[in-house]
């Protein structure tokens, strides 16, 4: 099984509540429906704002948008902007020391490639919503919820 990281997983937190309430969120908001660092929340928010995937507004009735659907944000492109994507040493520039008489590189390189079509093909929805969700949110014509959510409603 794969482990997701803490920033990883705060951040699929975060994109969950904001997909649910449309007209954003504060970080203040987010923080305290979940028990969430506001601190790490908010440079995990800065990182996908720089990345094109929110948009933050200032002032008193500021806080963070998506800039469009979880469905139209691959998990890859969500890992880049979380820098978590990390090259196995043999498919970067430098290599490795034993590159020149490696019998893994290539199927390395396969995995490497498959691997990667993978989470390009996984979009942030799938992995926030369950089926029934996705379905109650068609039907609910996604109505904003209270932002003060019980835990378990936003749960993974």
């Amino acid at each position: 099984m794969l482990k997701l990281g803490k920033q990883i997983e705060t951040s699929l937190i975060a994109l969950k509540s904001l997909e649910m309430n449309p007209k954003g969120l504060s970080i203040s908001d987010i923080a305290m429906s979940h028990k969430l660092s506001k601190n790490s929340l908010s440079k995990i928010l800065q990182n996908l704002v720089n990345q094109g995937i929110l948009v933050s507004t200032q002032g008193l009735k500021g806080g963070y948008t998506l800039i469009k659907p979880t469905k139209e944000i691959n998990f890859y492109d969500l890992l880049v902007a979380l820098d978590e994507l990390k090259p196995l040493t043999c498919l970067t520039k430098a290599g490795c020391e034993s590159e020149d008489h490696c019998s893994i590189k290539s199927p390395l390189k396969e995995w490497d490639k498959r691997f990667s079509k993978f989470l390009t093909e996984t979009c942030v929805e799938d992995l926030i919503f369950s089926e029934e969700e996705k379905s109650n949110l068609l039907t609910s014509n996604k109505e904003p919820l209270k932002t003060q959510m019980p835990a378990e409603h936003l749960s993974l």
